[in-house]
């Protein structure tokens, strides 16, 4: 009888044990497959989705038609996590995958193509080819609606086993000295300050005594130079004359805006998910060399070409400059269904209306007048 319930009882405590375990391994593969995620279904299914250009020629379909050329940008190697194909892997290799149906369930998948903003590489390849042998980058993109044209980085040697720091693209992830590029950055804060700073006027002979003694130097002797000229001659006695009517803070605010980190706090700057540094700048005082040299343009003054190019548009476009961007759409690769569309037109004001105006004028002058 004993021998009995005791069988009595374990059939019974298999059998609860049994029913705790279906659940338990439903929840186990449920949580699994949350898991699974674009690049574990890429493994599976070999497709990485596609990317075109703005004409939808294709530039990546896995793998990169121009490696050497766009491979940092679109997407050379699986081993380079900071590219479109990489960020944006969820949207054009979506997952598709369904418990119930396992495996079979990815043959239901439709993987997206991606649209870009960018020019043929025929196109592209023409750019490069004008750097010569020069070492740079090139950013170009259309400042009343955002669109990038091209985002090119030389030199741009690239092979299969690339990785991130060994490919970077220099336009996402370097700053240059600004030289006299940055003298227009200066007109920029001093006509926000004051307007009629318009009309200020300085000698040039050539050098120039700071209250500590430090001499700023041009590169020839200017004689008496007006705003137009300063630009138009590049002069850094005029620049540093201009400069030490300048109020600091003020200026360290101008700075901010146009993307010129003047302190160590800074927000993350983007182009879509592509993140880039931002340039920076030291001014503390408008008298002392390092901070005067820094605003002529060299010194501690590093930009980004990317801010450089929302300056520039602000200046012609009366003080806005379209918030620049690469992914136009992503839609379904058999139906053309949208599931994402760019909206146009988002601004970014980064100086007052009549600054830029201003600016332009004066910068058009002294193209016409001195170049």
């Amino acid at each position: 009888m004993r021998a009995e319930k005791r069988k009595k009882y374990i059939t019974w405590i298999l059998v609860f044990l049994l029913v705790l375990s279906v659940p338990a391994v439903w929840l186990r593969v449920l949580l699994a497959s949350r898991h699974m995620g674009s690049k574990e279904i890429v493994k599976l299914t070999g497709d990485h989705g596609t990317i075109t250009d703005r004409y939808d020629t294709v530039l990546y379909d896995g793998q990169c038609k121009a490696p050497e050329m766009v491979g940092n940008l679109i997407g050379g190697s699986p081993k380079l996590s900071k590219t479109l194909a990489n960020l944006y892997a969820d949207e054009i290799a979506p997952a598709g995958f369904r418990i119930l149906s396992g495996i079979r369930s990815l043959d239901e998948r439709v993987s997206r193509v991606m649209k870009t903003t960018l020019l043929p590489l025929k196109e592209q390849k023409w750019l490069q080819e004008a750097f010569g042998e020069y070492h740079g980058a090139l950013f170009a993109f259309n400042y009343l609606t955002g669109e990038v044209y091209c985002m090119l980085s030389f030199p741009s040697s690239f092979a299969d086993d690339a990785r991130d720091g060994a490919y970077t693209n220099r336009c996402l992830s370097s700053t240059y000295i600004p030289g006299s590029t940055m003298k227009i950055i200066t007109v920029i804060c001093a006509l926000e300050q004051d307007e009629e700073l318009i009309h200020f006027k300085a000698v040039c002979t050539g050098a120039l005594e700071l209250p500590g003694g430090d001499v700023v130097k041009c590169h020839g002797v200017h004689g008496e130079v007006d705003l137009v000229k300063g630009i138009g001659k590049s002069c850094n006695c005029y620049m540093a004359q201009l400069i030490s009517r300048l109020d600091v803070q003020k200026t360290r605010e101008t700075l901010e805006k146009l993307g010129i980190r003047t302190s160590s706090e800074t927000e993350a700057a983007y182009v879509d998910r592509l993140r880039h540094t931002t340039g920076s700048t030291r001014f503390q005082s408008p008298h002392t060399f390092q901070d005067v040299w820094s605003l002529i343009g060299q010194g501690d003054s590093l930009v980004s070409v990317i801010d450089m190019a929302l300056i520039a548009g602000c200046v012609a476009n009366e003080g806005e400059v379209a918030v620049p961007y690469l992914v136009d759409s992503i839609y379904a690769s058999d139906t053309g269904e949208a599931h994402y569309k760019r909206e146009t037109g988002e601004m970014l004001r980064l100086i007052d209306k009549d600054t830029a105006k201003l600016v332009a004028q004066v910068w058009q002058q002294a193209v016409e007048n001195h170049y």
